[in-house]
């Protein structure tokens, strides 16, 4: 029989969280390229990092490819909301296909920061997750060094006397980026970073409203994929503060175990997640625990739209 202040737990949704106004984009574009091309429609990579979405958009006929080597000439193509290199970009060309951009526009700006600081002759630092694809479209636009934690800055070999630029992975944890670029600041005393900020105002919205609440929960749950940058860093905000937390790919992995010593359950998503993801999760705790109470709190998403490039 379970205790009855076991029973007694209370789930905090915090806001913002979820869908980001580049993934709702990338995802309206590739669900109007169905209707305007109907399928096959290929995808370099995944439209977004998240598992719900790839699988739905499989079964409605969509292909996704790793590489443009088995994607058919003339094909419909989508570059994921992550973006592309310009090598991608001449060997669609060369294939002669039907090209769809659903970079997310706050990674463009990136792509043109770096084409503009090499235009300038700066010797260029990126602040992101080596492999991540965000990151090698960005790579592929001008020389660079990729860089990701703060003792990666004592192996640089720049001159001081260079003209250095930083730029930084939209998605990438705001805490780590500043400490990498004070290291980067003192070190190089004239580095230059963009007038507004890389790291994306949504993703950031959502690590601070993480932050916030940390102290008021005894738990968090992040709902995303283990390939989402963006939901790495909210369970990584979470572990940096002590506080006890999962990151949950999927529903079917929750169970009675991991809510044991804790009464205050706090869930957040990726900004690549569905909220029918948070809800699945929401009505599997719901037949775990009796006694459940539910609120939100925070203020919900209020990020400018994008428009789609078709």
């Amino acid at each position: 029989m379970i205790k009855k202040d076991i029973l007694k737990k209370e789930i905090i949704l915090i806001n913002p969280r979820g869908f980001c106004s580049g993934v709702k984009r990338a995802i309206a574009i590739v669900n109007k390229a169905l209707v305007q091309y109907g399928t096959p429609i290929y995808i370099l990579h995944e439209i977004v990092h998240n598992e719900y979405v790839v699988r739905d958009f499989k079964k409605k006929g969509v292909i996704f490819k790793n590489s443009l080597k088995k994607v058919p000439e003339k094909s419909v193509l989508i570059y994921s909301a992550h973006g592309v290199s310009p090598k991608i970009r001449k060997v669609a060309e060369f294939k002669k296909l039907i090209v769809i951009d659903a970079t997310c526009p706050l990674v463009k700006k990136i792509h043109n920061e770096a084409i503009k600081f090499n235009q300038g002759n700066y010797k260029i630092i990126l602040i992101g997750k080596n492999g991540h694809n965000e990151v090698d479209g960005i790579a592929g636009e001008a020389p660079m060094t990729v860089i990701s934690q703060p003792k990666d800055v004592n192996r640089l070999l720049l001159d001081k006397n260079d003209k250095i630029a930083c730029l930084t992975q939209t998605t990438f944890l705001k805490s780590d980026r500043d400490k990498i670029l004070k290291l980067l600041k003192l070190k190089y005393k004239k580095i230059i970073v963009p007038k507004t900020d890389d790291i994306c105002l949504a993703t950031y919205r959502r690590q601070k409203a993480v932050s916030i609440l940390n102290k008021k929960i005894d738990l968090l749950l992040v709902v995303g994929s283990e390939k989402s940058n963006n939901a790495n860093r909210l369970f990584d905000i979470a572990l940096q503060s002590g506080i006890n937390s999962y990151l949950l790919s999927s529903s079917k992995i929750i169970n009675a175990a991991i809510f044991r010593n804790c009464k205050i359950i706090g869930i957040t998503a990726a900004a690549s997640t569905p909220e029918e993801e948070v809800t699945a999760v929401i009505e599997k705790i719901k037949k775990i625990f009796i006694n459940l109470k539910i609120r939100e709190i925070g203020t919900k998403n209020t990020e400018p739209i994008f428009p789609l490039p078709l």
